[in-house]
């Protein structure tokens, strides 16, 4: 929970009546406020002549925002989850009265809960790179959750007993997840800090488990532990940018081949660094060699074999299933069949039983093809 507050403290001193002259035009009504060193609270007393006057005060209260989040990353803001729905989005965990409840005002004077549309309104500003807001308020009303870094800030309601505004609340990120851009029937790496998992039915999470005969074993994983390298396979028969989801769902038990790592920064492949093993990047199709110095981008997955002889290039194979069969990529296809008996394979490598019907990229013969 982060507070943070900026006190507004107005002192309306009203004189609403004299039924007679004072007693002494020199004579004032003194008003003093103070806070109490414990409570944090302000107390106001008055002293005034004994004239017959009529006064009346009001002490218009301070007003603080509190935003209950959670937050998943410590190295990022708080952050919410949304997904398109028709032409506005929506949040994914919670309903309207939790995300009400997240806008909670307090009066540090009465030491109360204040009631949203009664004592305040909640207005909403995009924000900038440095945090800083931008644009026009947004009433909470009129808010779409459309992906984006936001502050709240409680404005006092009309005819309430309150005034002014509250400070702006800490930053808080909508999002629909990690996006990744895949060519059809290819892969692409990626690494993050915390589990993930996808909700395509054309996209397929998979990690390597071994390098072994020259090969990057590969075996798929519905959630993704933190910090586990990822490969992306794009099963459609077209470009796609696909979801990388943040979850809590519990993560899939594999143990990743220690030559598969990741980085959540900027990799610089150096000199240095190649004199003690050799490294290779993923081209979409299979793992290629770094041949000089270079960089790979922030959250991505790289390949370090250590050896003799390694190869200039290092294909994908499928693991051995439950069965002992062997599931193997597409380089392990037999290409030797002639057309009529050749068997189909999706991109996994799985066999299939005859010529598929449904659209997308098949293997026959050791060839991509594209059934429509």
């Amino acid at each position: 929970m982060k507070t943070i507050s900026r006190y507004i403290m107005t002192l309306a001193l009203l004189i609403t009546a004299a039924t007679g002259a004072w007693a002494k035009d020199t004579e004032t009504i003194t008003v003093n406020i103070s806070q109490n060193a414990d409570t944090k609270q302000y107390e106001a007393s008055f002293t005034m002549p004994t004239s017959d006057v009529t006064v009346n005060y009001e002490l218009v209260r301070d007003m603080s925002v509190q935003m209950p989040v959670t937050v998943q990353d410590a190295q990022q803001n708080s952050r919410f989850r949304v997904q398109k729905q028709g032409e506005t989005f929506v949040p994914v965990d919670m309903n309207m009265e939790q995300i009400v409840a997240l806008f909670t005002v307090h009066d540090d004077i009465e030491d109360k809960k204040l009631t949203a549309n009664t004592d305040y309104t909640v207005q909403l500003f995009a924000v900038d790179e440095e945090g800083q807001k931008t644009g026009v308020a947004i009433p909470f009303n009129d808010f779409t959750f459309a992906p984006g870094n936001y502050v709240a800030m409680a404005v006092a309601a009309e005819g309430s007993n309150y005034s002014g505004e509250t400070a702006l609340s800490n930053v808080f990120t909508l999002f629909q997840g990690y996006e990744i851009k895949v060519a059809a029937g290819e892969y692409a790496t990626y690494y993050k800090d915390e589990a993930l998992k996808v909700e395509d039915e054309e996209v397929e999470l998979c990690t390597i488990t071994a390098v072994e005969d020259g090969k990057a074993v590969t075996e798929q994983v519905k959630v993704a532990a933190a910090n586990t390298p990822l490969l992306v396979m794009n099963n459609s028969t077209e470009t796609k940018t696909f979801l990388l989801l943040p979850t809590e769902d519990a993560a899939d038990q594999v143990a990743v081949a220690d030559e598969f790592l990741g980085t959540l920064t900027e990799k610089t492949f150096t000199e240095d660094d190649m004199k003690a093993a050799d490294y290779y990047v993923c081209n979409g199709k299979e793992f290629i060699k770094v041949r000089g110095a270079g960089t790979l981008a922030a959250n991505k997955a790289y390949l370090k074999v250590t050896g003799n002889n390694t190869p200039a290039s290092i294909p994908f194979r499928r693991s051995i299933d439950g069965n002992g069969e062997g599931t193997t990529g597409i380089n392990n296809v037999n290409d030797n069949l002639n057309d009529n008996d050749a068997a189909w394979y999706d991109l996994g490598g799985r066999k299939l039983n005859g010529k598929p019907a449904q659209k997308g990229i098949y293997i026959k013969n050791g060839k991509k093809i594209v059934v429509k």
